[in-house]
């Protein structure tokens, strides 16, 4: 099955694309050509056709005459057709003979791949569209091979996306524009480097408009989408806008209007601030994002010194990776000779904001010249090393068995002794904490030595809302507010030069990292940097003193029994879990919506579930989704919409269903049951058949169900009609939530899943009753977090394809 990656725009979006490309009726439309690479079934095509015959009419050109107008690709056929009926719809409504508008949509509108077409030296002034969201592991390998042959930017593992932006971009006339919207990760991630340097080596970025929480599409999608507007010129000022969920057609309108104006700085509207960049980020390096208050401050440090420098002398890197970590992890050194135990630090040791060490060690395999031990000299270290063969399944020691005690990667000893900030890797907020010397870093940590800095000094400026602004304007953001703090984007915080800090400063930053003091830490690297605060969003606070959690905020990313119950409230209001959480603190926006419309009401649910896959977020490779198109394919049925799928690279790590019952339970009962069986089935002998990959690793499936208690009391079913057979005599005098109870408990004690959850709830309340906890909300969770632990083991078994620190 080819996915074609299909996600469909809304109008005002589409009006937004053609306004800021300049494809509008004012102008004379017939004499400029325009593309449009995936047309779909013309959510683009029939606005770009209205404007196109307003603008003939107007310019008295005949409408035979615009055969070079537009070219239109799509590889699918139904589209192409549906695509094409539409021009004649529009060309017949706009007085075009049948002839006419038969050949104008025939040569419009071509069944073909655009990333292979021959296009037949057709030179756009406008290419706009929504190109498709399908990552390179999901395409057939040799048309994958065959666009990274074609295209020099589509590298690493990226998004076809990334193959249309070049490729339009290449087709453009001179001062001809590209307007796209569509997923913004290519200009923060990897896999965007060569396409952010291809733009900067002879294009413009002209507008970026952020929009992750505008409802942009026909359906929802976790695209983290935003409207981008290219240009064939040098590059001269940019326009960013930052918009939020209430960012709808009337503010872009009002937003076009106020960047066409010569004069244009900023617009503050409903749901949208924007500004104008004088210039834009160059080259291959990462594009930050953010207010445009944000982005500006950003601009204004970069001739400040990189955080990661040789001319400081400072480092940042990552921890070390074991391979197996339950093996090579220990809390009893006397398991091995005492040189072989290295105090480890870890991330549990940073929660309170000063570094206090849990007594973990690593089995060190490695000399102080960063080779191997000889087992021979180490006896104690071979015996309890020998006693865990899981050692010699990891990728390292197949590769070369004379080494297979050794970890991923090696143990620097120059390291060892040095002070260290180190940051873990997932936190809300930048937390460095001063590791002293005699600790190694694990991997779930970042770390910062330098030769030059006191690094009490410069955790003072690590600390500030600065700093965390840097991390911001990079990083990805996870749900729940989480922030990845990952060294390449630590290495983009611009730093002054230690000897550039004035005495008194740096004695005010290295009190402000002693104390924990966010906002005495911001201050003064505010007098370091130079900068009015008032000037970049950076607003301090009157309460001085953060507050350390006892436990780390990465947890706040695994769900509570709360955050269950609230998504069970949301589920009978139709109101997304942020308004949920609103109404039950008493603080409610305005338009939220009073009861379940569009199907979307196990929505809430689902994004609760999905925040329980949160900590593999931190491996390559991981994909958590509960929007958009989550076909799996069956073996009894060609495709399955599952609710929720994890993926690990090829390896189906997770697909979970959601179902309710409301009401008529004695006429859905048989239904529901049905589906649960027959989806597990189906699922596995999908994967029996090898239509899941070829791998060793089984998906793991749940069933989440919602039931709604009438009755203190569930009424017993009163079954009809005597039955060939005595049926199992557990169903006896049950009701019918009792039966859903035995249900699912029996399909997860037969392995048809391998987890299930059951809770009962009232209209407009939470979750009423757990029945039993086999089927509980906890036993659920601590299921799924049994398979993160699994996954989390197995991926660091993998052999990185690039350790890139």
């Amino acid at each position: 099955m080819q996915n074609y990656g299909e996600v469909f725009t809304l109008p005002w979006v589409v009006e937004v694309l053609l306004d800021l490309t300049g494809y509008t009726e004012e102008s004379d439309l017939g004499s400029k050509r325009l593309v449009e690479p995936s047309c779909g079934s013309g959510a683009f095509l029939g606005l770009i056709v209205q404007r196109l015959v307003k603008s003939a009419q107007a310019c008295d050109r005949d409408l035979s005459s615009l055969g070079d107008a537009i070219r239109a690709y799509d590889l699918q056929s139904e589209h192409v057709q549906a695509s094409r009926q539409l021009c004649r719809g529009l060309l017949a409504e706009a007085g075009a003979s049948a002839p006419v508008a038969h050949a104008l949509s025939e040569t419009w509108v071509r069944h073909a791949d655009f990333l292979l077409a021959d296009l037949d030296d057709y030179a756009p002034n406008v290419v706009v569209g929504n190109p498709p969201y399908i990552r390179y592991d999901d395409l057939p390998d040799q048309l994958a091979a065959r666009y990274r042959r074609t295209w020099a930017t589509m590298r690493g593992r990226g998004d076809i996306y990334v193959g249309f932006i070049e490729r339009s971009l290449r087709l453009l006339a001179p001062d001809g524009k590209v307007g796209f919207i569509c997923a913004d990760r290519w200009m923060r991630n990897q896999y965007g480097a060569d396409l952010r340097a291809f733009v900067a080596s002879g294009y413009a970025v002209e507008h970026v408009w952020t929009m992750h929480d505008v409802e942009a599409f026909e359906r929802s999608v976790s695209a983290y989408p935003a409207i981008t507007v290219l240009g064939n010129h040098v590059q001269g000022s940019a326009v960013v806008a930052d918009t939020t969920g209430e960012f709808t057609d009337a503010s872009a309108k009002e937003l076009v209007e106020a960047t066409s104006l010569k004069d244009f700085q900023e617009f503050s509207g409903n749901g949208v601030k924007a500004h104008r960049l004088d210039s834009w980020f160059d080259g291959g390096e990462l594009w930050p994002t953010g207010t445009p208050a944000r982005l500006a401050l950003i601009e204004h440090l970069q001739h400040f010194e990189p955080l990661h420098s040789e001319d400081t002398q400072t480092k940042v890197s990552i921890g070390i990776a074991t391979g197996a970590d339950k093996v090579y992890i220990v809390k009893d050194p006397s398991l091995v000779e005492e040189d072989r135990a290295l105090p480890l630090a870890m991330r549990r040791d940073l929660m309170t904001g000063e570094f206090k060490w849990q007594g973990n060690y690593l089995i060190n395999p490695w000399d102080d010249d960063g080779n191997l031990v000889d087992l021979a000299d180490y006896p104690r270290m071979h015996d309890y090393l020998s006693r865990h063969p899981v050692l010699l399944d990891r990728f390292v020691a197949k590769k070369d068995p004379q080494k297979w005690h050794r970890t991923i990667d090696k143990v620097h000893s120059a390291l060892i002794r040095k002070p260290k900030l180190l940051l873990q890797d997932m936190k809300t907020t930048i937390h460095p904490v001063l590791e002293r010397g005699d600790h190694y870093p694990h991997h779930n940590l970042y770390y910062i030595v330098s030769d030059q800095w006191d690094m009490e000094v410069l955790g003072g400026i690590l600390l500030s809302r600065i700093a965390q602004a840097f991390i911001e304007a990079y990083c990805v953001r996870m749900r729940g507010g989480t922030l990845r703090f990952q060294a390449q984007y630590l290495k983009r915080i611009r730093v002054p030069l230690p000897d550039q800090i004035d005495p008194d400063t740096q004695d005010e930053l290295r009190s402000a990292f002693q104390n924990r003091d966010v906002e005495a830490a911001t201050r003064a690297a505010a007098y370091a940097y130079d900068i009015d605060l008032r000037n970049y969003d950076i607003e301090l606070q009157n309460d001085a003193l953060i507050t350390i959690e006892d436990d780390d905020e990465s947890s706040k990313l695994t769900p509570t029994h709360d955050d269950y119950d609230t998504a069970v409230k949301a589920f009978w209001t139709g109101r997304s879990l942020q308004a949920q959480k609103q109404r039950d603190s008493g603080k409610l926006d305005a338009g939220t919506r009073g009861s379940v419309t569009g199907g979307q009401h196990l929505l809430p649910l689902q994004e609760v579930i999905a925040r329980e896959f949160a900590p593999l977020n931190a491996i390559d490779g991981v994909e958590v989704r509960y929007q958009g198109s989550l076909s799996i394919p069956g073996y009894l049925r060609r495709t399955k919409d599952w609710d929720i799928v994890v993926k690990y690279n090829d390896i189906l790590v997770a697909a979970i269903e959601l179902k309710s019952q409301v009401g008529s339970v004695g006429n859905n009962f048989n239904n529901r049951t049905e589906e649960m069986i027959g989806n597990a089935v189906d699922l596995r002998l999908a994967y029996d058949e090898g239509l899941l990959g070829a791998h060793r690793i089984q998906p793991w499936l749940g069933i989440f169900f919602v039931f709604e208690q009438l009755t203190d009391a569930p009424p017993i079913v009163r079954d009809k009609g005597a039955t060939l057979y005595r049926p199992d005599q557990a169903f006896d005098n049950s009701s019918y939530m009792k039966r859903y109870q035995l249900l699912l408990q029996r399909l997860v004690d037969k392995n048809f899943y391998d987890a299930a959850c059951l809770v009962s709830t009232r209209r407009d309340e939470g979750i009423y009753d757990e029945p039993v906890c086999e089927v509980s909300v906890k036993s659920f969770s601590t299921a799924i977090a049994n398979r993160v632990a699994e996954i989390q083991e197995y991926a660091s078994r993998q052999a990185p394809e690039e350790r890139q620190f």
